[in-house]
């Protein structure tokens, strides 16, 4: 049950964001669904019909920016990570042994790095702001899609704008 004293502060955190999320979901729901909504919403809060409870303010909501902003980054980080596995033909069930994060934004992994390691099955995670240490970025035109756009000689032009672009 929630209310045991042996839940840890992370599990309680949970069924809260849970109960948060499930009663402004029924009030949102209340006009579409009336009698389920309220049925739910009795089971859950108990008391006033959730017709009379006013509509929900996301002013109101807790919010996090500096977390959201975070956690886009872990996903980010966690889909091209499930890509390359998948590109290389690694199964995601097979550990592997170590996985750098690589960007002058690593840092802010520190704090979701279990829950990177986890995702992804590695055992050790890495992060690093140094880049250029683990590899180079190199710009490779798709002939094709610049084609139709660039017209006629794509091959001199794309050398011409390579030329360009080398490092100082």
């Amino acid at each position: 049950s929630v209310a045991d004293d042996d839940l840890g502060d992370d599990k309680r955190d949970a069924y809260d964001t849970l109960h948060t999320v499930l009663v402004t979901l029924l009030r949102l729901a209340a006009p579409l669904l009336p009698l389920l909504t309220d049925e739910l919403h009795d089971g859950l809060v108990g008391g006033a019909s959730v017709h009379l409870c006013d509509w929900p303010d996301a002013d109101a909501l807790p919010a996090d920016p500096a977390l959201v902003a975070a956690m886009d980054r872990a996903r980010a980080v966690c889909s091209t990570a499930l890509g390359l596995r998948e590109d290389h033909g690694l199964r995601t069930r097979l550990p592997l042994r170590s996985m750098t994060v690589a960007g002058t934004d690593a840092a802010t992994l520190t704090a979701l790095a279990e829950l990177v390691r986890s995702e992804v099955n590695v055992k050790e995670l890495d992060l690093t702001p140094d880049a250029s240490a683990v590899g180079t970025f190199v710009l490779r035109p798709n002939a094709k899609v610049l084609g139709p756009k660039i017209g006629g000689d794509v091959a001199r032009r794309c050398n011409l704008s390579m030329v360009e672009l080398e490092p100082i």
